[in-house]
């Protein structure tokens, strides 16, 4: 049997469908082997998702600790009456007491909020409010520290 027809130039019924056949094969191998590649690819992606909410999970996690430890080594500088603390590595100075605000977003009354894309706590209203005496559940002055 030949390929081609030497009178037509023409390539044969038979000849195509076996190479027709042939490449068929081959194709579903191919598309099998790029469907497996694109599934580990989709797993991947679904476990550097989980492993970027961990991350900022931790991230959150630590950035309250430090939070809570320098308020807490304000603390102690002020019980023990020392506004500066110089190391052989840092130097510790305390915030003054209203310097930093922490407000509990979502108990904070709709009228000590301001405007903006979303309603987040007006901390000058706030400020004001602690300021004058007033207690509020929702907010309150932490003591900070700044290490250099």
């Amino acid at each position: 049997m030949d390929i081609i027809d030497e009178d037509e130039g023409s390539v044969s019924d038979e000849c195509l469908l076996d190479t027709w056949e042939a490449l068929d094969g081959e194709f579903e191998y191919r598309a099998d082997e790029v469907c497996r590649f694109i599934r580990n690819l989709e797993a991947e992606i679904e476990a550097e998702k989980n492993e970027k909410q961990r991350f900022e999970n931790k991230i959150r996690s630590r950035e309250k600790a430090v939070m809570k430890i320098k308020s807490q080594l304000a603390e102690l500088m002020i019980k023990a009456d020392k506004p500066k603390i110089k190391t052989q590595l840092f130097n510790i100075n305390r915030v003054k007491l209203n310097g930093k605000l922490y407000v509990e977003n979502k108990s904070c009354p709709d009228e000590l909020k301001k405007e903006q894309i979303h309603r987040v706590p007006d901390t000058d209203k706030i400020r004001e409010l602690l300021d004058s005496g007033t207690k509020a559940g929702f907010a309150r002055y932490y003591n900070s520290l700044t290490i250099q």
